[in-house]
């Protein structure tokens, strides 16, 4: 079986129509950010979210049917068969994407995202590891733009995302030739601040 940790290959940046609707539901948002990260099985990535294997199979196949997952390795356990999948899409989203994302689902894909967001930095911050580095980055900017502002701060956020997803592909190629592996998490958000906050 491929190691846990193993990073999916995939590093498309954009989504198309069948991403659109992979992300429709907030456990596939969630079991697409696991995959993202390693392979994993659907009972390894129920139990991490806390529900039942049952809940989560349906949303399994509809990744699958959408390409959005491939099934990796197999493993016999207790008389049945275990299947490990990886992802092969990113769930990144541009402005022309997220345009197409009805809006009943947005607030669903927003929330499962920032609910995986908020533990891994608390536990950052309880380990050590988020101010461990000298050269480490964290930013927070509130600010007030016109129109023109909001879409060259978001057009500059979408570019720099689309690096980032550049150099994760170039370092799997390092990591592959024996690198050493450091785990980290970058975060981008622009978002308009809840009326009366300035």
């Amino acid at each position: 079986m491929p190691a846990k940790s193993q990073k999916a290959t995939a590093t498309e940046p954009g989504v198309n129509a069948r991403i659109v609707k992979a992300l429709g539901h907030p456990l596939r948002v969630q079991a697409l950010q696991i995959l993202n990260l390693r392979v994993a099985s659907p009972s390894e990535i129920a139990n991490e979210l806390g529900i039942g294997v049952s809940g989560l199979s349906y949303h399994i196949r509809v990744l699958c049917e959408l390409e959005c997952i491939e099934l990796v390795d197999t493993k016999p356990v207790r008389g049945a068969v275990e299947h490990f999948y990886r992802a092969t899409a990113r769930a990144f989203f541009t402005q022309e994407d997220w345009a197409e994302v009805p809006e009943s689902a947005r607030i669903g894909i927003s929330g499962a995202m920032w609910g995986d967001i908020v533990p891994e930095v608390n536990a950052a911050m309880t380990a050590g590891s988020f101010d461990a580095r000298e050269d480490r980055h964290f930013s927070w900017t509130p600010m007030v733009v016109d129109q023109e502002g909001w879409t060259e701060v978001r057009s500059a956020l979408n570019e720099v995302m689309l690096q980032v997803i550049e150099i994760q592909a170039k370092s799997a190629e390092r990591l592959a030739a024996g690198g050493e592996r450091i785990s980290i998490a970058a975060l981008l958000a622009c978002f308009e601040k809840a009326p009366g906050e300035e």
